[in-house]
Order: C-alpha cells, then sequence, then structure tokens
C-alpha cells in the first residue's frame, strides 16, 4: 500500500516557473510530499522527509529548500521543528491573483546527521530513485 510521496527536483528545468521565491539553481529542492488521508499524524511526512534529507547527504547534498503554504501551520510546524528556516515568503501582491501565498525553506545539513534509515534503488532513468523507508517506532507504518 502506497501511504506517502516524496519528489525532489534537482534541475530548474523541472520546477514551477514564475515562483516568486525561487530557491538556488544548483539546489536540491523538495517539490511535493503528500501522504494519504488515512496515515496523517502518524510519522510518515517526518520519515519521507528524512529519508530525502539521507539521500541528498548520501550523494553530496549540503542543503535542501522548499516551498510550503502559508496557510498550512501542521506544514510549517513539520519543517521548522525539523530544522527547516523560512527565507523568504510571497509578497502579497501575489495572493490577490488566486495563487495560494508559499513560504521558501531552506535546511542546512549538519555533518552526521542522518537519522534515517533507507533504501535507495533507481530504475532506469538514474535521475529517479526509489526511497524505501525502514519502518521506525513513532512512524507505525
Amino acid at each position: 500500500e502506497l501511504v506517502g510521496i516524496v519528489a525532489l527536483s534537482f534541475a530548474p528545468s523541472t520546477r514551477e516557473e514564475n515562483m516568486s521565491t525561487a530557491p538556488p539553481t544548483d539546489a536540491a529542492y523538495l517539490s511535493n510530499m503528500a501522504v494519504a488521508g488515512a496515515h496523517r499524524r502518524r510519522g510518515v511526512a517526518r520519515a519521507l522527509l528524512g529519508a530525502s534529507e539521507d539521500l541528498l547527504e548520501r550523494i553530496g547534498g549540503v542543503d535542501i529548500w522548499l516551498h510550503v503554504m502559508m496557510e498550512d501551520p501542521t506544514a510549517r510546524s513539520l519543517y521548522t521543528n525539523e530544522g527547516y528556516a523560512e527565507i523568504e515568503a510571497d509578497k502579497a501582491t501575489l495572493f490577490g491573483r488566486g495563487k495560494a501565498r508559499k513560504i521558501l525553506m531552506q535546511k542546512v545539513f549538519e555533518e552526521g546527521s542522518n537519522r534515517f534509515a533507507a533504501s535507495l534503488t533507481n530504475n532506469s532513468d538514474s535521475r529517479v530513485y526509489r526511497v524505501t523507508c525502514q519502518p521506525c517506532q513513532p512512524c507505525h507504518v
């Protein structure tokens, strides 16, 4: 059963266009993370986030960037508690155009900070990895 997904972008061409608060073009970017409704509030998002960070550290990444919806206090709290810093918020003028306001966040990895066990496999497209989290105590998956 698929309970959650996470997507990382390593190239600007794979990111949303016209972001008013764009991450650096040479940085890893968490472009999407979702957890099935029945599995929320069980640590799945935290496990996916941790496995993504572990993957990035394994391949030499030093930081990760993401956007979070300003009106999503649960997600903002998750990222803040996991060490992400708010860098910049969308300008209020964009909100009037029907777009949800977003906050750009960044986490800089500390040496030896890997906390999650993950097995990594890639398919025929070497840019795509399957991250399989090892169940951890708080996750219950």
